[in-house]
């Protein structure tokens, strides 16, 4: 089976690239002048996941070329925007069933190819720095309200402070924004056992039958999420 691509900021730890490049092809993301620096390498700034499509800006479709790859994918309608709650635009969570986010700032294009999912308002814009899918039902997330709307939908969700969290240029990052998801393997940059509650949110990892893959021992850091691509073998 061909390795992935994956979609990651330049700027993670070595040791994480190091890491990660033993699971797939990673490509890494810079940008200048689109959004402000902090968040200009990270993936779910610019591109979205859902069940079966691929959603990107159309600054990282032309930069990827990932047609090489054979990976489909969908452009976007604009780039983010340079200021909040533009920078937003492709900042949502999509499961098989929902599409969560602050739908007054998301992409266009995104919105109308996923009118089949329920949509899930929330006030945060950066829904997906901070939210973490695991199942349909099941989420980690670093912001209470996008938690409290959650609960009323009676999923099984897990708060996780973003206080011990790094993101250069702020005072924390997010969760969502340090993990990513590949088949039953959870990867996240930095040692769990860094945070005050950690061995609670590997049993709850645990809990929804995913492994985890720590990629640097060191503090947790948000760099705009992990994206594996799977890779489409023509012939």
């Amino acid at each position: 089976m061909s390795q992935p691509v994956i979609l990651v900021d330049k700027r993670l730890p070595k040791e994480a690239l190091q890491k990660l490049a033993f699971y797939g092809n990673c490509k890494t993301i810079e940008s200048k002048g689109l959004v402000y620096e902090a968040i200009s390498g990270h993936p779910d700034i610019f591109a979205c996941q859902s069940a079966d499509t691929l959603f990107l800006a159309p600054f990282l479709a032309e930069k990827l070329n990932l047609d090489v790859h054979g990976i489909s994918y969908t452009i976007g309608a604009h780039n983010p925007a340079d200021a909040y709650p533009g920078s937003a635009a492709y900042n949502l969570v999509a499961t098989s069933t929902h599409l969560i986010g602050n739908l007054t700032s998301a992409d266009l294009v995104l919105l109308n190819t996923l009118k089949n999912l329920e949509y899930i308002d929330v006030d945060q814009g950066y829904t997906r720095c901070n939210l973490l899918p695991l199942t349909d039902t099941a989420f980690i997330c670093s912001d209470m309200g996008i938690l409290k709307r959650l609960d009323g939908y009676g999923f099984d969700t897990l708060y996780v402070s973003p206080k011990e969290i790094l993101l250069p240029g702020f005072a924390h990052g997010f969760f969502g924004g340090c993990c990513g998801i590949y088949q039953q393997q959870l990867f996240i940059i930095g040692n769990l056992n860094s945070l005050d509650n950690g061995s609670i949110i590997r049993q709850f990892i645990n809990k929804h039958g995913f492994e985890v893959i720590e990629l640097y021992d060191g503090p947790l850091f948000d760099g705009g999420s992990i994206m594996f691509l799977e890779i489409q073998v023509i012939g």
